[in-house]
């Protein structure tokens, strides 16, 4: 049986027709409501947005702090701003929870205005977008200065400079209002506006400029998630399907076993960066697991140099043994010779080796799926990386591998890989010029975490602040965990934790090149620990339809937002925002059912009531014991007139419907997907029409005479876990349907 995501239960309490619709929502990952109520309460109600995905210096503007550091994973609301920074390596995905993706290039700024999925308005103010807009989605509209970009499809960039603004559309088409008037830009074109006259000129886009790393990273980035990519089709690489293991798949085995097939015989193939044998169009990889999650990445590339990717999501399940461990803390410093890498000894009592790993773009890199550049053992707990460039900076991790292939790894340093002169050594620790001033340091404990306020004396701070924590004293940058605050003027911020832990704090001024010139003294605290509330309790059960998880009203507390379903295969002290969440509830809305638990596996569960501080429920453990079935087939039914077919079937009513596939085929009497290709995907459950003139379409790469000879169609409902059912075929032979 396949296993499915997760996807949530979407309640609906009606508060009376004459009151008008008094509905609270929120849903995780698409919807999966019928399409006539899912119409309504895009009306009404805004999404969830995360930022999913972030490198090299992106910040969030949340309220009265201004421009902070900001974690991956961090929930984003109306009125919010993420900006990245001018490192050229710098980037951020904005995921919303119907579907749509917002990713930023580097020195790109943007508000999310209004987050109601029937008319959102994201405000750009400078860099590049890109936009991939969900099918099911309402208006969407970019705006930046007087200029006002809607989404009449899918997907299509905005880049600014200070005297223009281009607007490229990748797939469909875009509506482009500035000043008085305005333009509809079809798939292939590119409008320039003029910032100060308003002018709008149209032309084709350069497809030159499709190759550049920016529209490359976005189109390898759709390759995950959609087989249409517009105009880039031509530069997406490969077909490549992974065949096993599925998504969501749970091992208790230190390795698993990846195998597909790829379209292009002669392409090259990685599996999590390791080359695979392309073997007459098919590929056999085994990939050791780390405990917990792993991200297995398969990427086919052409001779052309087109890569497709595609990703699959692993659980190694394994208990873990007690150990008296202690957590590796990396340290590392730039010398003249490269980057010097230290770190404590581990005490495992399983160990067998570390390896020191290293990645120019992954600041969340990892033993085994980054590689290694480095295998040491007990008693070498330090490395030297020779092979670097001192214009480049690196993310730096080293992970102890233990019996059982378990892996654990240390905190992240990013280093540049060289320098270009001596620079003294300053007081108190740090690296670069000495100096005469100081900074004091107080750490005290809050509901949300740790309050740092510091002073400032004789000091000139021009490149802000690294604040830098660790369980050790004297934690130093880099090496230890850190947040950035840029704004030299800041004199304190809230280092947000919940886990109970005492740390050690310093704060130091940063130099702007990679460096601390001095800190402050050594503060430490105790974070608070979320524990279970009396007013907050929380029942489950295991049921065919999937877990049910009830709780009682806790909206009562102060500044109450919202509520927070959290799941881990593994934590039994899981939390909210520590370990994430699966769902999002507001007032009345105290449950939700779990569809996506996979039959036979054990799941803790916890509520958080998120508002001025946090609250969590009891913790619960349940295993799921729902089917996964795979979608139920759709009726399909045809005409044929004057050239083209027009195809009608029923609505799907798959609860995490993720899109239907056209499927023709002039040699397949009962044509299916992915074996016999599509004309065309839509993500829409709502539509159900398709008109075929027999052009090219999808895998369908020439014209076709639809008046003479036999042609089969079917539609195939895809669900969320890759699972296919295909409908009945409907047959067009010599212009009559059968």
């Amino acid at each position: 049986m396949h296993k499915k995501a997760v996807f949530p239960m979407i309640g609906i309490f009606a508060a009376g027709i004459a009151l008008g619709w008094g509905v609270y929502w929120y849903m995780q990952n698409q919807e999966i409501i019928q399409p006539n109520i899912a119409t309504v309460m895009r009306r009404q109600h805004s999404v969830a947005a995360t930022l999913a995905y972030q490198q090299d210096g992106v910040e969030v503007n949340q309220g009265d702090e201004g421009w902070q550091p900001v974690e991956t994973d961090t929930v984003l609301h109306d009125g919010d701003g993420i900006r990245t920074s001018a490192a050229r390596t710098s980037r951020a995905i904005i995921l919303l929870e119907n579907g749509t993706v917002i990713r930023l290039g580097y020195e790109t700024e943007v508000f999310l205005t209004d987050l109601r999925s029937s008319n959102m308005i994201i405000m750009q103010s400078s860099g590049a977008t890109y936009s991939r807009v969900h099918k099911g989605q309402g208006v969407y509209t970019l705006k930046t200065d007087d200029v006002a970009i809607k989404a009449l499809g899918t997907a299509f960039d905005v880049v600014m400079d200070e005297t223009t603004i281009d607007v490229s559309v990748l797939e469909s088409r875009v509506a482009v209002r500035a000043g008085d008037s305005e333009q509809e830009v079809g798939q292939g074109d590119a409008a320039t506006i003029d910032k100060e006259s308003q002018d709008v000129s149209i032309l084709k886009i350069d497809t030159e400029k499709l190759k550049n790393e920016w529209y490359t990273w976005n189109k390898e980035e759709d390759t995950k998630v959609t087989d249409d990519l517009g105009i880039m089709q031509e530069y997406a690489g490969p077909e490549l399907t992974i065949q096993s293991p599925e998504d969501g798949y749970t091992t208790t085995e230190g390795t698993v076993t990846v195998t597909g097939t790829v379209a292009d015989q002669s392409a090259i193939l990685t599996v999590n960066g390791e080359a695979a044998e392309n073997a007459d169009g098919t590929f056999t990889k085994p990939i050791l697991l780390s405990a917990g999650k792993n991200t297995i990445t398969v990427v086919a590339e052409d001779a052309n140099g087109n890569r497709r990717v595609q990703e699959v999501k692993v659980i190694y399940d394994i208990e873990v043994p007690l150990t008296t461990a202690t957590p590796l803390v990396l340290y590392a410093e730039t010398k003249q010779d490269g980057v010097h890498l230290q770190w404590n000894a581990s005490t495992s009592q399983s160990f067998q080796y570390y390896k020191v790993v290293r990645s120019e773009t992954n600041a969340d890199l990892k033993f085994p799926a980054d590689g290694y550049i480095a295998k040491t053992d007990a008693g070498s707990e330090a490395y030297t990386d020779t092979d670097v460039q001192a214009a480049i900076s690196y993310y730096y991790r080293v992970c102890e591998v233990m019996e059982g292939n378990i892996v654990f790894c240390s905190n992240v340093a990013y280093m540049k890989g060289g320098i270009t002169e001596d620079s003294p050594p300053a007081e108190n620790g740090g690296t670069g010029s000495a100096n005469t001033g100081s900074m004091t340091l107080s750490a005290i404990a809050e509901s949300t975490g740790i309050r740092l306020s510091w002073t400032v004396s004789d000091l000139t701070i021009e490149h802000g602040f690294k604040l830098v924590r660790s369980e050790a004293a004297n934690p130093a940058y880099p090496g230890s965990d850190f947040q950035y605050i840029t704004d030299s003027t800041a004199r304190s911020y809230t280092w947000l934790m919940t886990d109970g832990k005492t740390y050690h704090f310093r704060v130091c001024q940063y130099s702007g090149d990679g460096a601390c010139i001095s800190y402050s003294n050594d503060a430490t605290a105790t974070a608070p620990a979320v524990s279970a509330d009396a007013s907050l309790l929380m029942t489950l059960k295991a049921e065919d339809s999937g877990v049910g998880i009830w709780w009682t009203d806790a909206s009562s507390i102060t500044g109450f937002k919202y509520y927070k379903v959290v799941r881990s295969e593994t934590n039994a002290d899981l939390r909210y925002p520590d370990d994430g969440y699966i769902a999002v509830k507001s007032k009345g809305e105290e449950s939700h059912r779990d569809y996506g638990a996979i039959k036979g596996t054990a799941y803790y569960y916890r509520i958080c009531a998120v508002g001025d501080e946090t609250i969590c429920s009891n913790v619960a453990r349940v295993t799921a014991i729902n089917e996964n079935e795979p979608p139920t087939a759709v009726s399909l039914s045809a005409t044929y007139d004057d050239g083209t077919v027009e195809l009608t079937w029923a609505a799907s009513l798959e609860r995490d419907f993720s899109y239907y596939k056209v499927v023709w085929s002039q040699t397949n009497a009962s044509p299916k997907y992915p074996a016999d290709g599509y004309l065309a995907p839509i993500g829409d459950a709502s539509t159900t029409t398709y008109a075929d003139t027999g052009n090219a379409a999808g895998s369908r790469t020439a014209a076709v005479n639809l008046e003479s000879g036999t042609h089969y169609y079917s539609v195939c409902v895809v669900d969320s876990a890759s699972q296919v059912t295909c409908s009945n075929t409907v047959t067009l032979k010599n212009g009559v349907i059968q």
